[in-house]
């Protein structure tokens, strides 16, 4: 059984993340065609300006962070 990239439940199928992760995932994604059309901003500064939002919920943060990282590396 796979395991989440980010913590230990079971991955969602067809995911690296587990379901909570998966859907913060895509309420990223979500909320960036909104960011992306009223600011013209890019996927990197969108996810770095989430993540360091003190209203944005653990499973979103961890999702960013993640993400930040990985284009880091």
């Amino acid at each position: 059984m796979d395991r989440c990239r980010l913590c230990h439940r079971r991955q969602e199928k067809g995911s690296e993340y587990c379901p909570y992760h998966m859907l913060a995932f895509r309420k990223l994604e979500e909320a960036y065609e909104f960011w992306r059309k009223a600011l013209d901003i890019e996927w990197h500064d969108f996810i770095g300006i989430v993540s360091e939002r003190p209203e944005t919920g653990v499973w979103v943060k961890d999702v960013a962070l993640s993400l930040l990282n990985a284009e880091e590396t």
